[in-house]
């Protein structure tokens, strides 16, 4: 209790040094960036002891728990720790080190941003510590007492209240270190909000994805993207923690299963967490960037290779190897974190669908669990991914195709098993595939189009040349898992949340894009507000006839044509129920205006859907 007394002192001393320095003469800043740092360090300092207190009550408290012969000494040590946290301390050192995240939040120290940080970092250990802790000792316990349930859920609203001041909106009128600060330690404050759920206490989390303001229209793109991947980050950690732990973390995942799905809807289709593998498609970086964005290419792939970096799962052993950037060290909630831990996520998500479906007799849930495990043992065993490289965003985009497939063919197999409600939540589904893909579709354009600008402003040096030649190679690549996907939704007829969403995609970006009769990006553009869709935009004009729009367009299509049978059938249910799709002719168009061998491809995938 000293010590968090001296904790709290410290915090209260520097946030009367946030309130001054507005108030100072030149003469005075100089020595209050002094106090202030002192402060800073004091609170690192104090935070970094409670965490190594909380870790050392933890591993006695484990070690009594499983049997192990301890002295007396060690006894007398747990039964102090357990009256000591069922006398409120884990919780009021909770409360303290939160205190000292606000406080931190608020200094401004430009040139000790690293100070901040470390202080930050280390006051959310220091939770994460107290918090395990406490789990621990309730566990031992085995006794559900009301005044400490309340208490602790009091602890866990003042952490949202605080998070609700440095995340967007609000965070839109705070300093930039601030903000800088929120987005470097986004992986660790969503750890934090996770770990919460481990507390055996009832509804602690009930609407806690409502702390990323997903739903809010009025956030920018920029903003919204970085609360998406927060909302993934903490997704990842809920369903480790779920799957692991405890019934009640399990069941505050069954509470939370609609966002968590679409989380990882939002994950596997995640531009930016494809952007850092390297493409194997050398012969299209030759072609766009001659031979040295080909040579540029393959030692990109080689580099990648050599590199041995172990992983604790074996499905993400190809993003292991990635380097981080320097602010991304600390599992910054970015594509990056993401493209290291996707696989895992989807197999711990895939293992509490199974197990929750059947505890709760939602056959469904269990069969899409049971898919998605399935897809991910194909990874390994299956011999259609030694046809590409390992470590590249071909092979990552293929493993992205077989997992959505397999939930949507799990959900179409199913489909009469279970009630309208679970017909709602596949309804949310297909809406969320299709919704991502379009935004990232719009995302990938704009890359191009980025890089495209920047290879005019250095006229055409080699490096820029490889720059768009690895866009486009990675735009292909995307064209196609997004036209397989959108021809496997419609080749399902599933049921659709918005049908309006339905009829663009299919009557407008497939059939334009077939018929070579509109823009994708800009057909997306239009319709962004219409249907909530974030658009990301690196540059304030483009030309139309821009070689990487019109190569967008190409590979789309081309996309579309290898999934025409399809298309085809998703044609003959829609002609029955007396809609005119205008597919069969959309894809007779494009096929009249491709080479040899595109015509041939179409001819072999489309005569089985023409016989249907």
């Amino acid at each position: 209790t000293a010590i968090i007394s001296n904790l709290l002192a410290s915090s209260d001393v520097l946030g009367s040094l946030n309130t001054t320095i507005c108030t100072l003469t030149e003469d005075g800043v100089a020595n209050h960036v002094k106090l202030t740092k002192r402060c800073t360090k004091i609170v690192l300092s104090i935070s970094m002891w409670l965490s190594l207190i909380f870790h050392g009550a933890k591993f006695i408290i484990e070690n009594c728990s499983d049997g192990i012969k301890l002295g007396n000494h060690f006894k007398g040590l747990e039964k102090a720790i357990m009256k000591l946290e069922s006398s409120g301390t884990a919780l009021l050192a909770v409360k303290s080190l939160i205190k000292g995240l606000e406080v931190i939040s608020q200094v401004s120290m430009p040139n000790d941003f690293d100070c901040i940080e470390s202080a930050f970092r280390s006051c959310l250990g220091g939770i994460l510590s107290a918090i395990s802790l406490a789990k621990d000792c309730k566990v031992r316990l085995q006794s559900a007492d009301n005044d400490a349930t309340v208490a602790w859920n009091e602890g866990f609203f003042e952490y949202r209240t605080f998070l609700k001041t440095i995340l967007p909106p609000t965070s839109i009128g705070c300093t930039e270190m601030r903000r800088k600060l929120s987005y470097h330690q986004s992986g660790g404050i969503c750890t934090v909000l996770a770990s919460f759920c481990m507390l055996p206490e009832p509804n602690i989390l009930e609407d806690v994805f409502d702390t990323f303001n997903l739903h809010n229209k009025n956030i920018p793109n920029d903003d919204k993207i970085l609360l998406r991947q927060m909302a993934v980050s903490f997704s990842m950690e809920l369903a480790r923690i779920g799957r692991h732990h405890d019934v009640h973390s399990k069941n505050i995942v069954w509470q939370q299963l609609g966002s968590l799905l679409d989380c990882l809807i939002f994950a596997l289709l995640d531009v930016e967490a494809l952007i850092p593998f390297p493409t194997c498609n050398l012969s299209l970086l030759s072609e766009l960037g001659g031979d040295y964005s080909r040579l540029k290419g393959e030692e990109t792939l080689l580099s990648m290779h050599s590199r041995v970096c172990p992983s604790s799962n074996v499905l993400d052993r190809d993003a292991a190897v990635i380097p981080c950037q320097n602010e991304n060290y600390f599992d910054t909630a970015c594509g990056l974190h993401t493209s290291k831990n996707i696989w895992s996520f989807c197999q711990n998500c895939a293992f509490l669908m199974t197990e929750l479906g059947t505890t709760h007799n939602a056959s469904q849930i269990t069969f899409i669990g049971n898919a998605i495990l399935h897809a991910c043992d194909e990874f390994v065993s299956s011999d259609k991914m030694e046809l590409l490289r390992p470590m590249s965003v071909e092979r990552e985009c293929f493993k992205r195709v077989m997992v959505i497939e397999s939930i949507l063919s799990a959900i179409e197999v199913n489909r009469d098993l279970e009630g309208d409600t679970m017909m709602q939540q596949v309804a949310t589904i297909t809406d969320s595939i299709t919704t991502k893909i379009l935004e990232n579709l719009f995302s990938v354009t704009e890359a191009s189009l980025y890089h495209e600008a920047q290879s005019k402003i250095s006229q055409g040096s080699r490096k820029s040349q490889f720059m768009i030649a690895k866009t486009c190679a990675f735009q292909k690549a995307y064209s196609e898992l997004s036209g397989s996907l959108l021809a496997i939704l419609l080749r399902k007829n599933l049921p659709w949340k918005n049908k309006q969403l339905l009829i663009f995609a299919r009557d407008r970006i497939i059939v334009g894009s077939l018929t070579r009769s509109l823009d994708i990006r800009s057909a997306i553009e239009v319709e962004a507000r219409r249907f909530d869709l974030y658009t990301r935009k690196f540059l304030s004009t483009y030309t139309i006839s821009s070689r990487v729009v019109e190569k967008m367009n190409d590979d789309f299509r081309i996309a579309l044509l290898r999934r025409s049978s399809e298309l085809l059938v998703h044609d003959a249910a829609s002609f029955s129920c007396q809609e005119n799709t205008a597919l069969l002719y959309s894809l007779v168009t494009a096929a009249s205006q491709v080479n040899g061998h595109e015509l041939n491809l179409f001819i072999s995938t489309t005569s089985g859907g023409l016989t249907i």
